[in-house]
């Protein structure tokens, strides 16, 4: 997306302060989109009557009118561009995209009642409002048991620890791949369900796994080591057709193929949760889903992928000691493995082989990415 949000002018003179900018040239942080939004939204608010009153005045230009409403036209589509990306309060976007839609209506009859060359703003305003892309509310998404909510709620301080942990290596390593692993943890993070001890189960298992795997890459040797070596690889004093940096979460099919394996990994809990499937069935997708492990092809740096991995067969290994345990159990007594195993120590079994199933599924999007497949075979 283009950092070009319209024509910066002075409108000091109007007694106006610029207009925010909410597009900044670092890593995107959504807690600060968010703010920028509502800032926005209120200059909106705050400054109506005087921008009408400036141009139906004479104040302004028509030309410096049109540039202005270009302007926050450009402000506006990059808000609800970056809906797509961030978790931006939808309620508050919709009501700033209902707001501006107002604000061109209201311009519009002020244009045709005022005595001042019309042809040519109606005409921008018409195809300011064509321009503007569409905010439809969808219907909440429910995925079995779990319901997806607007953002995703930090319930385990994960999400800003990852972030903060990010922040700390944007100027050391690539951060693409990690940030791939951060995306995945905020998806999980947009889900909640009824019982709190159900939702801790379900939804930290895997978030501590996906933030294991973010803190191994850019701390641990050698996958630490191999980030610091792609930035270096790909600075700007070298020629590379685009750099890898931040690529990953600005790829609308990654961010889609993400968002299905998460709800994949939800699905499946709910239809162990409600009887579909049995601890066996989930145990032996886990094991498959291990076995077909893939490491990427052979001309390329496996051992970044094998993060995921290892930190994937660590948790597999602990579920698989709690389930044997539980046979030993059934062994001497005539309660059948589903009843004789206490519940939250199943739905804790269950979530950790299923946690084994989600870092194997995504570790196929990551390396189904060309350039992420190119750039691993540059390290090799």
């Amino acid at each position: 997306m283009s950092d070009d949000l319209g024509p910066k002018k002075d409108f000091s003179n109007l007694g106006l302060p610029e207009p925010p900018s909410i597009f900044e040239k670092k890593r995107p942080n959504s807690d600060e989109s968010f703010t920028n939004a509502l800032f926005l939204l209120t200059y909106f608010q705050s400054h109506l009557n005087t921008l009408i009153l400036s141009y139906t005045s004479g104040m302004i230009s028509q030309k410096t009118f049109l540039e202005l409403l270009n302007s926050i036209k450009s402000q506006v589509i990059a808000i609800i561009d970056q809906k797509q990306y961030h978790n931006l309060n939808f309620t508050s976007i919709n009501q700033l995209y209902q707001n501006f839609k107002q604000l061109l209506d209201t311009f519009s009859t002020y244009v045709e009642k005022a005595e001042l060359p019309q042809n040519a703003a109606k005409a921008e305003i018409t195809t300011i409002k064509a321009e503007i892309p569409p905010m439809e509310e969808e219907e909440p998404k429910t995925i079995g048991i779990f319901r997806k909510k607007r953002r995703a709620s930090d319930y385990w301080n994960l999400i800003s620890n990852a972030n903060k942990l990010l922040d700390s290596y944007v100027n050391i390593a690539d951060l693409s791949i990690p940030t791939f692993w951060e995306l995945a943890l905020e998806q999980l993070h947009k889900y909640e369900t009824d019982d709190e001890t159900t939702m801790k189960i379900t939804l930290k298992i895997p978030s501590d796994a996906l933030y294991q795997i973010i803190y191994k890459l850019l701390k641990e040797a050698p996958a630490a080591r191999l980030l610091q070596r792609i930035k270096y690889l790909y600075n700007e004093d070298k020629p590379q057709p685009e750099k890898l940096t931040s690529f990953l979460p600005e790829d609308q099919n990654v961010s889609r193929l993400i968002a299905e394996h998460v709800e994949k990994y939800l699905q499946t809990m709910s239809d162990f949760i409600n009887g579909s499937l049995n601890l066996k069935e989930i145990q032996q997708m886990s094991n498959e889903a291990l076995r077909h492990f893939s490491l990427g092809p052979p001309d390329i740096e496996g051992r970044i992928p094998l993060i995921g991995l290892n930190v994937a067969r660590e948790i597999e290994k602990k579920a698989n000691e709690t389930f044997l345990s539980q046979l030993e159990k059934k062994a001497t007594t005539d309660i059948t493995l589903e009843n004789k195993m206490p519940s939250i120590t199943e739905l804790e079994v269950v979530a950790q082989y299923l946690t084994c199933f989600l870092i194997s599924n995504l570790n196929e999007v990551l390396l189904s990415h060309p350039k992420v497949i190119e750039v691993l075979r540059d390290l090799k």
